[in-house]
């Protein structure tokens, strides 16, 4: 299921306002991920780039505290014999102080 944007950011802000946790990861897509999300059918306007979740992924970073719980590697960006090199990070959201 694909969330807009404005959907996800109304969706954050009010479960940590509750003071419930919201966790972020693999938030940019992996190159073969992005281009499926991109083919969907039910997806139109314009195709979607890495930057474009970058970008949201740093607005996130400016308006909560992310606090990283632990990192795992996540197969669909990188090959199976470099397991474990690229290692990706799973963060908690808060309120900032």
């Amino acid at each position: 299921m694909i969330i807009s944007r404005c959907t996800l950011d109304y969706k954050h802000a009010r479960e940590v306002a509750l003071g419930r946790r919201v966790f972020v990861y693999n938030f940019v897509p992996a190159p073969y991920s992005l281009i499926a999300i991109n083919q969907s059918p039910v997806r139109g306007g314009t195709p979607l780039s890495a930057r474009e979740f970058e970008t949201f992924l740093d607005e996130l970073r400016k308006t909560y505290a992310m606090r990283p719980l632990f990192t795992y590697w996540e197969e669909s960006k990188a090959p199976l014999y470099l397991f474990g090199e690229r290692l990706e990070p799973f963060f908690e959201l808060r309120r900032r102080s």
